[in-house]
């Protein structure tokens, strides 16, 4: 059985991948979305470059809850962004309703799979911070 920071440390990898992955297709994505709408293009870039952040910083996982956060957060917003951009489009930033595609799909999972990695991380209860508590409890005056 693995031990939890063997899983802690699998949870990390999956969140970096998932990030890495996310950053490298929707910065792919940029150039093709200029002709529809430049707010558009611009949202992937700032996608790619929020996504790569996570993934560049793995080596400040051990001691820090911030990646794990901001991967579910950004998760979270790029997943519902896409199924919204599907149903009924993106107005404000010039997108109109979109049909299913693989690669989008494909991204969709690989995000959600990240974002449940993430959310682990956040709700781990050998977390740092947990064991923070636990060693100095609160304690009523």
């Amino acid at each position: 059985m693995a031990t939890t920071s063997t899983r802690r440390g699998r949870a990390r990898e999956i969140t970096v991948f998932a990030c890495a992955i996310c950053a490298g297709v929707h910065a792919g994505l940029v150039p093709s979305h200029l002709h529809e709408s430049g707010r558009l293009a611009g949202a992937f870039a700032v996608a790619a470059a929020l996504a790569a952040l996570p993934a560049i910083a793995p080596s400040r996982w051990a001691d820090s809850r911030w990646p794990a956060g901001a991967a579910s957060a950004l998760f979270a917003g790029l997943i519902g962004a896409y199924a919204l951009s599907r149903t009924a489009g993106l107005a404000p930033l010039g997108a109109e309703r979109e049909s299913l595609d693989l690669l989008g799909a494909t991204t969709e999972g690989v995000e959600a799979i990240g974002l449940m990695a993430a959310l682990w991380l956040l709700t781990d209860p050998n977390s740092s911070a947990r064991r923070l508590l636990a060693e100095r409890p609160i304690r009523g005056g």
